[in-house]
């Protein structure tokens, strides 16, 4: 079984929307806390660590696990309903021009195919088969391995 070339797509979506996110939050925890309680290194680390994070996540999409299908799920949505809120206010309050309604639509468009495509049932269905067999292969191929080293104790 092959991966459905729109993953690779969808996995490099994913890591920018929560790189993203991710640069949102912090944003709003480097406002809360005091100046000086953390040690600016600490902000380096903490970028570092989601970054590593989130490079771990793609590749975990990319292989179809359910747990980074529905993050990815999760994360598109509430970017897209963010984007969709700050707009509105945005608009209401500064009468944003067209140009930057037409990127916040690109980018919900995106969020929303994403979610589509990933729970549509019979993706769901296919990832499962993937996930499936793609565990038996590496099961298959850790007991030859074991059974060849057993093999080459006995032999000794």
């Amino acid at each position: 079984m092959k991966r459905p070339l729109p993953i690779y797509f969808i996995a490099a979506w994913s890591f920018l929307v929560l790189v993203n996110r991710s640069n949102g939050l912090i944003a709003i925890l480097k406002s809360q806390l005091a100046e000086g309680q953390f040690h600016n290194d600490l902000w380096v680390y903490l970028r570092g660590f989601l970054a590593i994070l989130f490079v771990w996540h793609a590749f975990r999409l990319a292989e179809l696990k359910l747990f980074n299908r529905w993050l990815t799920v999760a994360a598109c949505l509430w970017w897209t309903v963010t984007v969709a809120w700050n707009t509105v206010v945005l608009y209401q309050e500064f009468q944003t021009p067209l140009r930057g309604i037409a990127i916040v639509s690109a980018i919900s468009v995106l969020n929303i195919a994403c979610v589509w495509y990933l729970m549509r049932p019979s993706f769901r269905k296919f990832a499962s088969q993937y996930v499936t067999e793609h565990e038996k292969e590496k099961h298959a191929r850790d007991m030859q391995r074991i059974s060849q080293k057993k093999i080459l104790k006995e032999k000794i």
